[in-house]
């Protein structure tokens, strides 16, 4: 607990200036992909701010391919922070604690390799993160309206979740999701995307637009060194490559791969050092 909240200390005197990041537009390229979804008030659970996560009809393969995970989080981290804000205000204004229903619609989410890929690799290091600096905001994650898939996906999805996520998470009914949502939230704070003939709700939220595959980041073309050595890094771990130099001495290196990733350079005056933290 103490090294999580060195964690978040750090975090936040980053030069993301996190502390007045809401203040600033939402204008980030990704941020048309990836919609605002605070609708309001939950009216049913006490103190609660509704979010709608429209997790089916984001194009988060496609973001992957065009932004590296670096922006993803910037971008990201703004609506957290959003979040945060408005759960600050809240709180003083009721002298309570504030809490955030994070809504997640999988409608028209599809169980492919691209999809695995995702929830076991990038998407698993986004929720790490938001788990380390945000989930304490978080009252419940409500998945609605589930796909036959469901099960399967639910498994291989939670074991990957921190424990204190899964602990949060409410799982509703395939068929009458629309009526059990309101043990949650009142009519007013749901979106009219999920209108049918027995159902209207009035809040509004943008859809989001896919990412045309011209963005696509591409490696043809590129050579790779002959002497380059090739390194398999699972998603979540790490490798450490041990250089002896002397003052004076010059590194380089090429690096490429086919996933978000990143690195850095620790020195050590002493071979077996390892209090870095990775």
């Amino acid at each position: 607990m103490v090294k999580r909240c060195e964690y978040f200390k750090n975090f936040r005197k980053s030069t993301w200036n996190l502390d007045d990041m809401h203040k600033k537009d939402r204008s980030h390229p990704i941020h048309n992909h990836w919609r605002h979804g605070i609708t309001g008030m939950s009216g049913t659970l006490e103190n609660v701010i509704v979010n709608i996560e429209q997790c089916g009809r984001t194009d988060y393969n496609g973001m992957m391919e065009c932004f590296s995970i670096s922006e993803v989080m910037r971008a990201r981290v703004y609506d957290l922070e959003e979040m945060l804000a408005q759960c600050m205000e809240l709180e003083k204004q009721t002298g309570k604690q504030a809490w955030i229903l994070y809504v997640m619609d999988v409608t028209g989410l599809e169980y492919n390799k691209k999809l695995y890929d995702l929830i076991t690799g990038s998407m698993r290091a986004l929720a790490e993160f938001m788990a380390d600096h945000y989930v304490e905001m978080i009252k419940f994650f409500v998945p609605v309206n589930l796909p036959s898939f469901a099960v399967a996906l639910w498994t291989v999805v939670r074991p990957l979740l921190p424990e204190r996520t899964r602990n949060k998470v409410r799982i509703l009914s395939s068929t009458n999701w629309k009526n059990e949502i309101l043990q949650f939230s009142e009519h007013d704070a749901l979106p009219a995307i999920w209108n049918d003939e027995l159902h209207t709700f009035p809040a509004h939220i943008d859809l989001p637009q896919p990412f045309s595959k011209e963005w696509y980041h591409s490696g043809k073309g590129l050579k790779i060194p002959e002497s380059a050595k090739m390194l398999d890094v699972p998603a979540g771990k790490h490798h450490s490559i041990s250089m002896h130099l002397q003052r004076g001495d010059v590194v380089s290196w090429w690096v490429v791969g086919n996933r978000n990733f990143g690195f850095g350079i620790y020195m050590a005056r002493h071979e077996h050092d390892n209090d870095f933290a990775v």
